[in-house]
């Protein structure tokens, strides 16, 4: 099991893009999105506490099923320097 998860999800029909985690230590302060093909991505800034949530509304007319899933592709911590892939999520 990850320390971060991340899942798409309708909300009241409404799609959104859910990302959770645990953050031992304060350690990470922001996680950057993306899809694969790389066409759209956004920052998520994690406030200080154990346990983050963070939703992000996707256009009303996103089909989750069918549309290009966000992937935590960077992870960085309050000095803005990047942390190692294996670090962040585990």
């Amino acid at each position: 099991d990850q320390n971060i998860n991340n899942y798409a999800m309708y909300l009241d029909k409404v799609p959104y893009n859910l990302v959770y985690g645990f953050n031992e230590d304060n350690r990470i302060r922001t996680l950057r999105l993306a899809t694969l093909d790389k066409k759209s991505s956004y920052n998520i800034p994690i406030k200080k506490g154990t346990y983050f949530v963070h939703l992000k509304k996707l256009p009303r007319n996103t089909d989750i099923e069918k549309m290009e899933h966000f992937y935590i592709m960077d992870c960085y911590d309050k000095g803005n320097k990047r942390i190692p892939w294996n670090e962040c999520v585990e």
